[in-house]
């Protein structure tokens, strides 16, 4: 599947440009926005998959406290756990965002408000 626009990459070719520069100055920045979106999906997943390993088979870490903590009936530190790992989601998923918003000088899929 193409990204960029058949237009786009005709216009390239048609001012001299090489493949390398196609790629660089085309390519790389139109897949920018599907790789950021990826990237987001990637940290929130990353919290979950770690928190599932620890409350399998480790012996620290979060998934481990709120396995202790479900076994021994302490609600409270259960949802602390539980809170803590919606933050460290939530987290990453904002610093993915503010890197999305660093790197990505136009995207034409954001709604963009004009004053």
């Amino acid at each position: 599947m193409l990204i960029t626009d058949t237009e786009q990459r005709n216009y390239f070719r048609m001012i001299g440009a090489n493949r390398w520069q196609i790629f660089c100055k085309l390519e790389v920045p139109s897949s920018l926005p599907s790789f950021f979106s990826g990237v987001k999906v990637a940290a929130t997943f990353s919290v979950s998959g770690a928190t599932v390993g620890e409350w399998l088979g480790a012996s620290a870490g979060l998934g481990y406290f709120g396995r202790r903590a479900s076994g021994n009936f302490q609600a409270p530190a259960l949802f602390a756990s539980v809170l803590l790992l919606c933050l460290l989601g939530l987290g990453l998923f904002l610093v993915m965002n503010l890197l999305e918003q660093r790197f990505l000088t136009y995207n034409p899929n954001r709604k963009e408000t004009r004053q």
